[in-house]
């Protein structure tokens, strides 16, 4: 059976995915983000691919360190719970080029992976930051930092996954009930639907405000039904820009 693969397309403007607040977000010692991203133009500017928290106690992943970056970077910065921030971040990366983004924290040290190989890794504190909204491509506050580009199969554990379990889901997406996944938005809706669907059991489906649909073509795989819902077992790994 085949399928039409889609991702989610960001204008850098004002698109962004509304998920909301729900507790099961406040991670309080481990955690980890997963997400496949294409980023359309380098710019030494932030731009979220996700976000939790309007205030300063906020873990998230953007793509730029700010003004004088190539803007050729993403960084995951997490709270440490006394009023500090900490970041490790992969640069090098190419304007139009998909790439797989794994941020972990395990309670005491912070990893980047681009594409399941380790990029960067800093020893420090997290700290659960509570009750405040996540969003898919772009802040939470006033400084929205929109994303541009695509994204799609955005996925966060409430547990640090190993370099092993990295590069197993990069290529092979979770079927929903794996043990610590506590979101997970595929992205694959398609045209005419303004909502994400959340896979992980949770039910925190995403509000899509602006961002459109694009497609990357067709795949050929296995389908499982789960509950009453036919689902893909594997996903497009080569994927269109």
């Amino acid at each position: 059976m085949s399928y039409e693969q889609w991702a989610l397309e960001f204008d850098g403007e004002d698109d962004y995915v509304d998920i909301g607040s729900d507790s099961v977000f406040d991670m309080t010692n481990e955690i980890t983000i997963e997400a496949w991203f294409l980023q359309r133009e380098l710019k030494s500017s932030f731009h979220m691919i996700l976000h939790k928290s309007p205030t300063n106690q906020a873990w998230l992943v953007v793509n730029s360190q700010g003004s004088g970056s190539a803007g050729d970077e993403i960084s995951f910065r997490w709270y440490d719970g006394e009023d500090s921030h900490h970041e490790v971040t992969a640069t090098g990366l190419n304007e139009n080029e998909w790439y797989h983004m794994a941020a972990v924290h395990d309670g005491s040290e912070g990893k980047i992976y681009i594409d399941g190989n380790l990029i960067d890794s800093k020893e420090a504190g997290f700290a659960p930051v509570t009750g405040d909204i996540l969003e898919i491509g772009a802040q939470g506050s006033n400084d929205r930092f929109f994303w541009n580009g695509k994204i799609e199969e955005v996925r966060i554990w409430d547990k640090a996954l190993t370099q092993e379990e990295i590069n197993h889901y990069k290529d092979n997406p979770p079927s929903g009930d794996e043990e610590g996944l506590v979101g997970y938005w595929p992205m694959n809706e398609g045209f005419g639907v303004d909502t994400v669907l959340d896979y992980s059991g949770n039910n925190n489906h995403g509000k899509i405000e602006g961002a459109s649909w694009h497609s990357l073509g067709y795949d050929y795989n296995s389908w499982v039904k789960k509950n009453g819902v036919w689902k893909p077992i594997t996903g497009l790994h080569v994927k269109k820009n």
